[in-house]
């Protein structure tokens, strides 16, 4: 992923540098909360664009039994430090799958942000289905929710491949030459 034109950097790299915790003298956290916080003026953070670049995913099978929505995975959008963030533009995409045991139910999925309904109700009553949707206005701190329920049927649901995904851009440019 070219930044700013620059060399390429994995966006899973990025993310891991952006959620640690370096918050101890010493550390790029540490300098960037403490030292260089007049350096990063607005157009200057990271932000975050719905792209097919992958940032985290819970890929592990949720299964339900229940008529009633219940939360089944968590992803947590803790970029830091959160100074360095545009928190006006963040837009993420959001993908998972669902899968209902048998034709004659249907099971449903849908996303949330910190337990409130932020996504589109999404159904299958067959195989595995894949769903997407780009959803902004995340905050850092949030939690990516994924709530599932069946239709009170026999059938039983599986969500698997909850994923994030986003490309994450910088307005810092390259000196000219």
């Amino acid at each position: 992923m070219p930044i700013s034109g620059g060399a390429a950097i994995a966006p899973q790299d990025v993310w891991d540098i952006l959620v640690a915790s370096q918050t101890t003298p010493g550390t790029i956290g540490y300098q960037l909360d403490h030292q260089l916080d007049l350096a990063i003026s607005e157009a200057n953070k990271w932000r975050f664009e719905a792209s097919d670049d992958l940032l985290k995913s819970d890929d592990a099978d949720a299964g339900t039994v229940s008529d009633t929505y219940e939360l089944k995975k968590t992803i947590a959008f803790n970029p830091t430090p959160a100074l360095a963030i545009d928190t006006a533009n963040i837009d993420l995409r959001i993908k998972f799958q669902l899968q209902a045991s048998v034709t004659a139910g249907a099971v449903f999925g849908k996303i949330y942000r910190d337990a409130v309904a932020v996504g589109t109700e999404r159904t299958t009553s067959s195989a595995a289905t894949d769903f997407t949707e780009d959803i902004s206005g995340w905050t850092p701190g949030e939690n990516i929710n994924l709530y599932m329920k069946r239709d009170g049927s026999e059938a039983s649901g599986v969500s698997r491949n909850f994923r994030v995904y986003a490309i994450i851009k910088s307005g810092f440019t390259e000196p000219t030459w």
